[in-house]
């Protein structure tokens, strides 16, 4: 409940924003390291150094109003990691949604 809240926050105060600003969120899942020091099994989780990559998108990149979601979107990973891809890819399409 509380990332919907933040996400969209994130997404109304894009809208609202002066060009000047951007606005955006990272959506990390466990981090590795820390899934380690804590005795859980660490294959589920992302490296320290990739969820780093992501805020540097995040502050460095062209986004505006986006939510990096490492965990749910192998292509919203791809792309925080500066990996070239769709521009909004936090969203996923399933195969009855997509276009034929």
């Amino acid at each position: 409940m509380v990332n919907a809240r933040l996400e969209g926050f994130v997404r109304a105060a894009a809208l609202e924003m002066p060009r000047s600003l951007r606005i955006n969120a990272v959506s990390p899942p466990w981090v590795k390291e820390t899934m380690v020091k804590l005795g859980m099994d660490p294959t589920s989780g992302l490296a320290s150094a990739d969820v780093a990559k992501a805020y540097v998108a995040a502050i460095e990149g062209s986004h505006q109003g986006v939510i990096l979601d490492l965990a749910n979107s192998e292509n919203s990973r791809r792309e925080a990691l500066g990996v070239r891809g769709p521009r909004h890819t936090h969203y996923k399409v399933t195969p009855s949604r997509a276009r034929r």
